[in-house]
């Protein structure tokens, strides 16, 4: 027999990386001393470094199967994982959690320590999902050093072969400013990881594809929840970056490049590294998340929504409604008849703004509270005087000028730019023949050389009428963004540039990394009628002061939105808001009800005009829309509305429902008619009755003829506080103690009955009656019935018990034959009416 050979023993570390390498076929976590392994049960396999063993940081992504092809770039190549920033600290603890039911699997990079970055990093799976979920926490208040929290994904750069060409660096000659923005000496054309970068509100994924072994591949990024970013709706850093060792896919869920504001501490994300066969990702389902218990997370259930409509932005903007406070930010896009909706915002007063295309035009304040949805509307409040030209329009961006197509792909001195200037560095432009594409984008202070010149002077050439040039007029400039200092000189037909004080601006680079939005400003400045001509006039714009720099790309530059000018009157008298109307005035509102509340602004001219309002009420409840939910109790209160330091106010009474008439009884409910000494009314609540509430009149017509009867005199009383009136009668037309003989309109009046808040009744009402001496059953006719029943009560005194005083006609206290004789005289009569 055969002697079996035994198996060579491999290397501890060896086995662990071959463990580490294989594929699981099935949901599920491995674990060794050197990495977490997940399984989707899909596609998809990853693994996160425990130690340092495979090279980088612990907490690295050092794995990333897709149908058994590992898509990360060879550690070999880039000296580098996949990692968070530059990758966490050596005090990282890294811990696996698996659910309980089998369905996700969370890692988490504990780097908070003192020794540590403050962060910690939570990878997790989804079981059957091709996605790598991320999230990163921060409680800090300060941004942790060195100030960036992202992550970058290396994907291989020999399987991931379409490169979006603006970050492919691999043409490139050299870097031509700083260490990263590259340029070809050949061809004159630049890249660099800032360029073909997308802004957050238009492209909530991006990602790369490519093919290797006759399969396809996909990764995308989808940048998950930004409400712990900074930035705002149009906010962008770098997607990609191609280097040839890889194609580095990146989310940024903060950066100090060119931001505009404060960090946000809390939880990053979630966001999700998608992978695919090349087609088309679906959106990631976070719902799972919820469950891991993920530092900082708020569940859906304590989160709020509002819902508003928006109104005034310029025909062919777009509009953006965006909130944000020091905690969150969120933002979403109205539909066509301005109605928007945001979900999942925390609980906390937030600054809302309207934009339209990227220039915030209306503000106001909301509060949003868990569980419930807030609503508010949003209105335009820019005024744009009228103009004597205008170059470009005030929207928030330089998108209809002159390189504004190329410069978020490309550097400013790329050969692929139009000419920013001539050879002397004068950009030209002509009122009513030059178009606004030819208006430089962008303007520096410095000048490069005759061969590669930028914009040091615009020149403007416009035409003014006499009245026009005999008038103050005033330029205004809107900038996007300045850089270095630099702000805008203006000087009219030769004379001394007059130019406005250094605007605040972040403080990193803009305009050659791609990014031109900033701190928006608007300079004004105000020209003299002595320098102004009938005719042609020139308007020369420079860019002043700043700081110099050895590169003249990196010196003083300003970005420009749009230019108008217009006289200065129209901006001297600009319409201001002097004063606020609230309506309905002072009215009487329903208990347990709505009432919904409109503000009207005007100017000093009495003028309505634009404005957003922030309501208050002492009353109830008061949305952010004026409608007011009314207590279940009687009480008065304040409605207010305010915009700015102006407010204006109705006081508004909740009153119980208005009074009604419950019924009309005659003689207190007995059915007869053949006397009717009084009729009572029963009312709802408690009523005053005034001169002419209750009217009686004849009927029009009885048995085909003319009314019939004589009308008395009406008096009421009340004995229950209002509630209920008994109407007598008195005067000619009462035979005994009963109204004679004849058929009557008795109407209650709405307009003279009011209840204690003033409220009438909703409408007349009438009763229809008639009164028939012998009428005993009530039936309009007097007959043998009748006489029946008289004859049963005859010789009956008052208290008997057959006594029915309606017999009684003389009113003595006894039914006798003298009341025999009264009802006989009526025998045969009808009243048909």
């Amino acid at each position: 027999m055969a002697r079996k050979r035994s198996t060579p023993h491999r290397p501890r570390s060896a086995l662990f990386a071959a463990l580490e390498s294989r594929i699981l076929f099935s949901f599920g976590l491995t674990t060794t001393s050197h990495a977490f392994t997940i399984d989707t049960g899909a596609n998809l396999v990853f693994s996160v470094a425990r130690d340092t063993s495979a090279g980088g940081s612990i907490g690295d992504l050092t794995s990333t199967k897709f149908n058994g092809t590992e898509l990360e770039a060879p550690y070999s190549s880039t000296s580098r994982h996949s990692h968070y920033e530059s990758g966490l600290s050596s005090a990282t603890a890294v811990t696996a959690t698996t659910d309980p039911n089998n369905q996700w699997i969370c890692i988490t990079c504990n780097d908070s320590g003192a020794s540590g970055t403050g962060v910690t990093v939570y990878y997790m799976a989804k079981k059957g999902d091709n996605d790598v979920y991320m999230a990163f926490y921060d409680g800090n208040a300060a941004a942790p050093s060195p100030g960036e929290m992202r992550f970058i994904m290396y994907l291989n750069w020999n399987i991931f072969t379409n490169h979006p060409a603006a970050s492919d660096n691999t043409s490139s000659t050299g870097a031509i400013e700083s260490s990263d923005v590259f340029g070809n000496s050949a061809t004159g054309t630049t890249s660099s990881k800032y360029y073909g970068e997308n802004e957050a509100i238009t492209s909530p994924y991006y990602g790369a594809t490519g093919a290797s072994g006759g399969n396809s591949f996909g990764a995308f990024m989808f940048i998950g929840n930004r409400e712990t970013s900074s930035g705002g709706p149009f906010y962008k850093d770098i997607d990609f970056q191609g280097t040839g060792a890889a194609e580095e896919l990146y989310n940024y869920t903060f950066s100090g490049h060119s931001q505009t504001e404060a960090y946000r501490p809390g939880l990053k994300g979630p966001f999700a590294l998608q992978f695919t066969d090349g087609s088309t990702p679906t959106t990631p389902d976070y719902s799972f998340i919820s469950q891991i218990g993920l530092q900082g997370y708020i569940p859906p259930s304590g989160r709020g929504t509002l819902t508003g409509i928006e109104s005034g932005a310029a025909s062919g903007m777009t509009p953006t409604v965006a909130l944000s406070n020091a905690a969150a930010q969120y933002w979403t896009t109205p539909d066509a008849s301005g109605n928007y909706t945001i979900t999942g915002i925390l609980p906390g007063t937030y600054t809302e703004t309207l934009y339209q295309n990227q220039l915030a035009v209306g503000t106001t304040t909301v509060t949003i509270s868990a569980g419930a949805t807030s609503k508010a509307n949003i209105v335009s409040t820019l005024y744009t005087p009228p103009e004597i030209w205008s170059i470009g329009s005030f929207d928030g961006t330089p998108n209809e000028f002159l390189n504004a197509d190329k410069i978020q792909n490309m550097h400013p001195s790329d050969s692929r730019m139009s000419p920013w200037a001539d050879t002397t560095g004068l950009a030209t432009y002509t009122i009513g023949s030059s178009s606004a594409s030819s208006f430089p984008m962008a303007e520096w202070k410095e000048f490069n050389s005759a061969t590669d010149p930028n914009d040091t002077d615009i020149r403007i050439t416009f035409t003014l009428t006499a009245a026009q040039a005999a008038t103050p007029l005033t330029l205004r400039i809107g900038m996007t963004r300045s850089g270095a200092g630099g702000r805008p000189g203006v000087s009219v037909n030769g004379g001394t540039a007059t130019y406005p004080g250094a605007p605040t601006e972040p403080t990193s680079r803009g305009i050659t990394t791609g990014n031109w939005q900033g701190d928006y400003v608007m300079e004004t400045y105000a020209i003299a009628t002595s320098k102004l001509k009938t005719g042609t006039n020139t308007l020369d714009i420079s860019v002043v002061s700043g700081s110099s720099d050895t590169d003249a790309w990196l010196g003083p530059w300003i970005v420009f939105d749009a230019l108008d000018l217009v006289t200065t009157a129209s901006l001297t008298n600009a319409p201001v808001v002097k004063s606020v109307t609230v309506t309905p005035n002072n009215p009487n509102l329903p208990l347990n009800s709505q009432q919904q509340f409109t503000a009207t602004a005007k100017d000093q001219n009495g003028n309505p005009i634009p404005a957003n309002f922030t309501w208050s009420s002492t009353l109830g409840a008061i949305d952010g829309t004026g409608l007011l939910a009314t207590p279940s109790a009687p009480t008065s209160g304040t409605i207010t509305a305010t915009t700015g330091s102006i407010s204006g106010s109705t006081t508004a009474t909740v009153v119980p429902a208005a009074p009604t008439l419950a019924s009309i009884t005659i003689n207190d409910g007995s059915a007869q008619r053949s006397m009717i000494t009084s009729i009572t009314l029963h009312f709802s609540s408690a009523v005053t009755l005034s001169a002419g509430a209750v009217t009686l009149a004849l009927h029009p017509s009885v048995n085909g003829a003319g009314p019939i009867g004589t009308l008395p005199t009406l008096s009421w009383s009340s004995s229950d506080g209002g509630l209920t009136y008994i109407v007598t009668f008195s005067g000619n037309g009462v035979v005994g103690n009963s109204i004679a003989n004849g058929v009557y309109d008795l109407t209650v009046n709405s307009s003279a009955v009011h209840d204690a808040y003033n409220q009438s009744l909703a409408s007349n009402s009438t009763l229809n009656f008639h009164r028939l001496f012998g009428d005993a059953d009530g039936n309009g006719t007097v007959d043998s019935l009748d006489t029946l029943a008289f004859r049963k009560a005859l010789n009956a005194a008052a208290g008997s018990a057959n006594y029915l005083w309606y017999f009684d006609y003389d009113n003595s206290g006894v039914i006798d034959a003298i009341d025999s004789l009264r009802d006989r005289q009526d025998v045969g009569l009808t009243y048909t009416y």
